[in-house]
């Protein structure tokens, strides 16, 4: 006797796809100008599932930035470091950007007087608008280099800032660098920002010279998620 059956089956299986977090643009700037503030424009070509995260420094009395806002808009900070109580730094971001070309303006907690001020912007696609960075790292030290270390996923993208008393080079091989600048007024202080794609990396930048103060803000940017689904059909 022969058995027969047969079975006909109509599923919806939805299925993760993530995308890697993509660079859109970057900005920079620095003054010695005796100032509260520092205004960068910087241009978003593309804000799907956008995010913009800005770099901001000093060295001298001007400390911290306070505020952070982008068109106006105001950025959420994500970590910051000083050292000596001489040279501060820190990483904000901002969800969905506006796009076109607007100004950064960074607020500063006391005027700039004999020092330096620095920062920067860099802006992304495809990052996660849940939850768009995790894992903030931060470290500092004293030597010809700088690195921090962060905790990263396959898919994610790591975005750093980096500031030294001696100038930033260029970070080391593994990293991609967004930009960079040196102070050539009251300092020879070097400022920059990263991203790298690697698996819980450390990001390095080296500078030409002597052991000097630096520090590092570093973190993840989380790739956006798109469920799709596929049928899927079987029979016996």
């Amino acid at each position: 006797m022969r058995f027969v059956s047969a079975l006909v089956a109509l599923l919806l299986m939805p299925l993760v796809a993530w995308a890697t977090p993509a660079f859109d643009g970057a900005s920079n700037g620095m003054s010695s100008a005796v100032t509260t503030t520092l205004t960068i424009s910087h241009t978003v070509t593309s804000n799907a599932n956008g995010l913009l995260t800005v770099c901001a420094g000093s060295a001298g009395v001007a400390g911290f930035a306070t505020g952070i806002t982008y068109n106006g808009v105001a950025l959420t900070k994500a970590g910051e470091i000083s050292i000596n109580a001489q040279r501060f730094v820190g990483l904000w971001y901002l969800k969905l950007p506006a796009t076109g070309t607007n100004n950064i303006v960074i607020t500063y907690a006391a005027l700039n007087n004999n020092g330096v001020i620095g920062g920067g912007g860099v802006s992304f696609t495809a990052v996660d608008q849940t939850t768009p960075v995790s894992n903030v790292a931060t470290a500092s030290g004293t030597s010809t280099s700088s690195s921090v270390t962060v905790t990263s996923p396959s898919g994610a993208m790591v975005n750093d800032c980096e500031w030294d008393q001696n100038g930033a080079v260029a970070p080391t091989s593994g990293a991609t660098q967004r930009w960079s600048q040196v102070d050539g007024t009251w300092t020879s202080d070097g400022n920059g920002s990263a991203t790298s794609t690697a698996v819980n990396p450390t990001m390095t930048w080296t500078w030409n010279g002597s052991s000097t103060p630096w520090l590092a803000v570093g973190m993840s940017l989380n790739a956006v998620s798109a469920v799709t689904r596929h049928r899927v059909i079987s029979g016996q």
